[in-house]
């Protein structure tokens, strides 16, 4: 006996409450690790609620404000954020009250609540506003889940069409309103293009499911707003949703220029003030039965001022009561004039949680609407289409299943299915039978739309003529340069030893970051708008890092890449960020993830990537291969001599070293002294491995340039027709040292020609006797090996070698030899075929060679000078203030190295000799005000000693 559509339903519904739990205990944990890591971040302490306001449903936006400055202190609370009101500062105490914020500005921050009857009675009292998770949303989806297995009409028929085992989906035809007189569908929009209007037709004609598959571009929003004008247009009552507020909130600008008759629901906070208008507070506030509601509101909003400033006969508890008595006459009132305002509209919009039976629609009939329209389907839960589903027989469905899914934490909810969306379920189970694609893009230059096309959409995405050729350069006022007159970049940094690093959870890399940052300076020297150009990436560290390197340019976006799907920018940057030798990758190989970063950009895309790292991946390894073979490559080597690292990076100590702090709950108990001990213990301990990190990192670098030369010149050996190599003479003192001890390995002739910055080496395979080249005297031995003497050089060319800029050694290596990638290559191969020279001959050619002895002096001042320690001081050290020199952070104390007599004779001037202070403003502000305001008091009482008397 096979099973029926009950059994399908109950079995989903227990899967997908048991996945539910997993994902609410994982978020949970999350922010128990948030609060641990940066309780700073998520609250904000010492606040006092300074006004209240009254706003329709019975809600109060309280405004808190600073306890002790004038502005609020540094926090990350935003709007539409659910935060707990907790009295005190134990963030770890139960809130009071529970709210969302309204708005946040430096000076104050709202929140509104449904109720205040549990803050202090006392003025002036301190509170701290946490972050939480919203708890609202999980028991309404698993609410959403149980109501399955018993729903009843209308929406039964779209719970065996989706779990039952037909694939058969019926149409009806197009009712006479929506036709003209030849009885074709009269478009109201005559700009849609043919896939559109057929979509719109389609949707239309279905009677209980159609699906819109809307590719990045194409004017799946526009077709959307097409069939909701349409159904308005049949008289139907249409209920319009989306996962996220944003989404919602843009049908409703959309739907604004048609004089649609529509309300918004959502909470206070969570409305853009651009669409307030459409609110259900301001549609109730318009209707013509709300005076009576304005008047409770007055006398609402009269007992909330007195909360604040209320006298001596009149006690907290009796305001309460008034004000309890208050908010049930304003319900009563306020359900009459929803209930009107509801079944009067239209279109009703809101975000699917918000569409629960224990919101405003709770005033509307089971059967008021016809049809429910769910936006961006492919980004909602499930278990959260299934809270509006029941409340019509018809659905559309729009989305792209193909870029960015449900938002799942949980690693065991999302093996579970928990991602899997509603509409990608749909598309699968009805196939073409049951959508509709959107071909047409109308973004994206061809070159940026053919890789996703290809990759993801079977190669139908079309770029309409309008912007199929559009470049940067064709924006007025913009310069043409290389990187406006192209539409697709890869910056490769692979061979450049530009790593990726980790903090905590998130990772980053600088170099890339510094490369980005190259580029959005020339994209703003050519005119291109700041507001016209973003940077993508798939991590929040990166996301931080980059916008540490243009502190000065506001107007550029940066974000993580789940957070602009949906958006669109003329030019888009996008940062990998992996780069490492185990070509671990992570989730930056989501194939749908990656479809959203590249389909943001409207003229020109550049992606940075270690191409050895990503490439392991197939769907990368594409992407990278598309570029090189339709855009432009350049090496990460074109960008290093601009390469810099700006203050604001070098000042944070969160891009210095990686500093965990463990957090119990058991630490309240240490005392102060104990825990900034264990802090201070904890940041010395990662300053020394990040010391012995860099000194490992540079001894790496030093040995990776050996084997370059050492590689090189081995070429040269097995290169029969060239006979003579000159290197060029751009490279370091250094790098020419390096070079002699590679070619006194394999016995090859080598001369350094030249004074100052004409200076360079010939290296030759045959050794003859030759007379003295240049400044050079050649000599021979009869072991082969060659003594190389230089003749002193003047004051002038021993300031010119002084002067060698570093990176000229890597330009000069890129013209005239093989590449990193290259020699590693040759390495593994190839085995070393001479002996090491011994120390002392070694050291003898040094001294013989300046620039060698420069060289050595310049090492000795990276050192510790401290006689018996050689610990590298260019990083982290100390330099006395007293003797000048430098030491490590052991010896760099002057009691240790020896000047510890003129400390103490400082020390003892400075005593006796203090620098005067400056007095701090905001402590001078604060006792000014307090005096004005003790002044302000006595002179009350004497004025209020004078009426007695």
């Amino acid at each position: 006996m096979g099973t029926t559509y009950e059994d399908a339903v109950t079995d989903f519904v227990s899967r997908q409450l048991d996945l539910l739990e997993c994902e609410r205990k994982e978020e949970y944990e999350q922010s128990m690790r948030l609060f641990t890591t940066s309780e700073g971040a998520v609250c904000l302490k010492n606040v006092t609620a300074f006004s209240y306001i009254s706003c329709l449903g019975g809600y109060v936006i309280v405004e808190f404000r600073s306890a002790r400055n004038s502005v609020l202190q540094v926090h990350n609370l935003t709007r539409r954020d659910v935060v707990g009101v907790i009295e005190g500062s134990n963030i770890r105490s139960t809130p009071l009250a529970t709210g969302v914020v309204k708005f946040s500005t430096d000076e104050s921050i709202g929140v509104s609540f449904e109720d205040i009857s549990s803050f202090s009675e006392e003025n002036g009292v301190v509170y701290t506003l946490v972050k939480l998770a919203n708890d609202i949303t999980y028991s309404r989806l698993k609410s959403s889940l149980k109501d399955l297995t018993h729903i009843s009409k209308p929406g039964k028929v779209l719970v065996e069409l989706l779990f039952g085992k037909s694939n058969c989906l019926e149409r009806i035809p197009l009712t006479p309103l929506m036709l003209d007189a030849q009885g074709e569908l009269m478009y109201i929009n005559v700009n849609l293009h043919e896939d559109q209007k057929e979509a719109v037709k389609f949707a239309l004609e279905m009677k209980n499911l159609a699906v819109i598959h809307g590719p990045p571009g194409t004017g799946k929003t526009t077709t959307l707003v097409e069939i909701i004008l349409h159904m308005i247009q049949a008289r139907n009552k249409v209920l319009v949703c989306a996962p996220s507020n944003i989404a919602v909130d843009n049908l409703v600008e959309r739907l604004a220029s048609h004089n649609v008759k529509m309300v918004r629901l959502g909470h206070p906070g969570c409305v853009m003030d651009s669409v307030a208008r459409y609110s259900l507070d301001a549609v109730v506030d318009r209707s013509s039965s709300t005076q009576i509601v304005k008047d409770i509101q007055k006398e609402l909003n009269d007992v909330l001022k007195k909360l604040k400033t209320r006298h001596r006969k009149e006690t907290f508890s009796e305001l309460h009561k008034e004000l309890k008595n208050l908010r049930k006459e304003l319900h009563q009132r306020e359900s009459r004039a929803l209930k009107e305002v509801l079944q009067g509209s239209d279109v009703v919009l809101s975000t699917l949680v918000t569409a629960s039976d224990a919101g405003p629609l709770k005033y509307v009939p089971e059967d008021h609407f016809h049809c429910v329209v769910i936006d961006e389907c492919s980004q909602a839960l499930e278990a959260a289409c299934w809270i509006v589903l029941p409340r019509a027989p018809k659905a559309i469905l729009a989305g792209d299943h193909l870029q960015l899914p449900p938002t799942v934490i949980s690693q065991k909810a999302e093996r579970g299915g928990l991602g899997l969306s509603l509409m990608e379920r749909a598309v699968e189970k009805f196939a073409k039978e049951g959508y509709r694609l959107l071909q047409r893009q109308f973004r994206m230059h061809t070159d940026i739309m053919t890789w996703p096309s290809q990759e993801m959409y079977g190669g139908q995405l079309e770029a309409d003529p309008s912007v199929g050729s559009h470049l940067l350069k064709d924006l007025p006022l913009v310069k043409s340069t290389d990187e406006t007159e192209m539409s697709i970049l890869l910056v490769d940094t692979a061979g450049y030893h530009l790593e990726e690093e980790m903090f905590e959870t998130s990772r980053c890399n600088r170099g890339e970051a510094g490369i980005i940052a190259i580029l959005i300076k020339r994209l703003v020297a050519a005119n291109v708008p700041q507001t016209s150009v973003a940077v993508i990436t798939p991590y929040n560290y990166q996301v931080e890092m980059i916008r540490a390197h243009i502190p000065h340019l506001n107007g550029i976006e940066v974000r993580s890449v789940d957070g602009f799907q949906g958006r669109e920018k003329e030019a888009i940057l996008c940062s990998m960020v992996r780069s490492n030798s185990q070509r671990e990758l992570g989730f930056i190989c989501d194939r749908r993830r990656l479809n959203v970063a590249v389909s943001r950009a409207r003229r020109f895309l550049c992606v940075v990537a270690d191409s050895s790292t990503v490439s392991c991946d197939s769907t990368l390894a594409s992407l990278i291969d598309y570029i090189e073979q339709h855009g432009v490559v350049h090496s990460a080597g074109q960008y290093l001599s601009e390469l810099e690292t700006p203050k604001e990076v070098l000042q944070n100590p969160k891009f210095q070293f990686q500093k965990k702090i463990k957090s119990e709950m058991g630490n309240d108990k240490k005392s102060k002294k104990a825990k900034k001990k264990i802090v201070d213990v904890q940041e010395k301990q990662a300053v020394n491995v990040d010391r012995e990190k860099k000194d490992t990192q540079q001894a790496k670098n030093e040995q990776v340039k050996e084997d370059y030369y050492q590689s090189f010149l081995q070429e040269f050996v097995r290169n029969n027709e060239q006979m003579e190599l000159k290197f060029p003479k751009s490279i370091s003192a250094y790098d020419r040292k390096l070079i002699h001890e590679a070619a006194s390995k394999l016995n090859l002739l080598h001369i350094s020609v030249g004074e100052g910055n004409d200076r360079h080496i010939v290296v030759h395979k045959a050794v003859a006797d030759r007379p003295s080249v240049g400044n050079v005297n050649i000599t021979k031995k009869p072991n082969n090996n060659l003594k190389v003497k230089v003749k002193e050089p003047n004051d002038s060319s021993n300031e010119q070698v002084k002067c060698n800029v570093e990176h000229a050694t890597r330009a000069s290596a890129e013209e005239s030899a093989p590449g990193p990638s290259e020699l590693r290559e040759m390495k593994k191969t190839e085995c070393k075929k001479s002996e090491k020279v011994s120390k002392k001959s070694k050291k003898k050619q040094e001294l013989e060679d300046f620039d060698s002895i420069i060289e050595e002096f310049k090492e000795m001042d990276k050192r510790c000078l401290w006689s018996s320690c050689r610990i590298a001081t260019d990083l982290v050290g100390l330099t006395c203030a007293h003797c000048k020199q430098r030491f490590c952070i052991s010896h760099g104390f002057p009691e240790v190295h020896g000047c510890g007599e003129a400390a103490r004779k400082t020390a003892k001037h400075e005593f006796r000799h203090p620098k005067p202070t400056k007095p701090d403003p905001l402590k001078r502000s604060a006792v000014s005000k307090k005096l004005e305001k003790k002044l302000a008091q006595m002179a009350e009482e004497r004025k209020r000693q004078k009426k007695e008397t």
